[in-house]
């Protein structure tokens, strides 16, 4: 169809002259064109089979990286520490940058007891937000182990502050607060554990078991409040002895003995504690 164009060109040069057909023209110019972008493509694969080799080689070296990292895992969790820090240094020489890599050496060498350099380690890996959380988590367990309490305290609010739901920093903030005796804070921070649905019922207890703390504090001093937890705590574990002892004391000391021995009898009913059987005899003058 080309070459049935109509038309002429003249060509003059060198001498000579030529009157081809447009067509004929058309067609040489089409074929010219197929022919460089032939040679062309034939040129940039020669001058491309070293990048070719290259990508295969890193293709190959990504492989044998990743292979590392899985060996690496199951040797930590095989219990083979040592072999999991040999793979895992591997897999960073293999995964250039590679977190996931970083994170099991310095696993491994805490299993290893090599505490120095896997703290090293973590601190540089906190800087990173991909791996801050993990790495503050092995360097709060580090310190537990080290019986470095405030240390360990410091890294899981570090990580609470970073991720607010997350349990395990929750949870040690929480036991910090319970143990130092501060339970008007450790029952704020009770709110702040994501406690699993299976675990509603634990939650219920601690916060019985510290209303019951903060009323045993203020039975004293201040009876009104005592009486308002104990009864808070009583409403999450209605059979919950302590609570129960404390608010019929404060019952019968306000004179309201009918209230108080009504209570004691039905803690009875649940646990016969000795206690309650005690307080409730004090309470009821001439009861068997």
């Amino acid at each position: 169809i080309i070459m049935s164009v109509p038309g002429e060109v003249v060509i003059t040069g060198f001498g000579y002259q030529m009157q081809p057909s447009l067509g004929i023209v058309l067609f040489g110019l089409v074929l010219l064109m197929l022919i460089t972008i032939f040679v062309w493509a034939i040129i940039r694969r020669i001058f491309g089979i070293p990048a070719l080799f290259s990508r295969a080689n890193e293709k190959r070296k990504q492989r044998k990286g990743v292979d590392a990292l899985s060996n690496a895992i199951i040797a930590l969790q095989t219990g083979d520490p040592s072999k999991a820090r040999q793979l895992a240094r591997e897999a960073r020489l293999k995964l250039e940058g590679n977190t996931a890599a970083q994170l099991l050496e310095a696993q491994a060498n805490m299993q290893l007891g090599e505490l120095k350099q896997a703290r090293l380690q973590y601190r540089e890996m906190i800087e990173d937000p991909k791996t801050a959380i993990a790495a503050l988590s092995g360097l709060y367990e580090q310190a537990r182990q080290q019986n470095r309490e405030d240390a360990a305290l410091q890294f899981a609010q570090k990580a609470a502050s970073l991720s607010p739901k997350l349990a395990w920093a929750q949870k040690a903030i929480f036991a910090h607060m319970a143990k130092q005796g501060d339970y008007e804070d450790a029952l704020a921070q009770l709110d702040q554990i994501p406690f699993e649905r299976a675990n509603r019922d634990n939650q219920k207890r601690l916060d019985a078991v510290l209303r019951t703390a903060l009323a045993k504090e203020l039975e004293e001093t201040e009876p009104q409040r005592a009486i308002a937890f104990a009864n808070e705590a009583l409403k999450k574990q209605p059979e919950f002895v302590p609570a129960a002892l404390i608010a019929a004391r404060l019952f019968i000391s306000s004179g309201e003995v009918r209230k108080a021995s009504g209570l004691l009898r039905r803690v009875w009913r649940a646990s016969a504690h000795p206690h309650i059987g005690e307080l409730y005899i004090h309470a009821q003058s001439g009861a068997s």
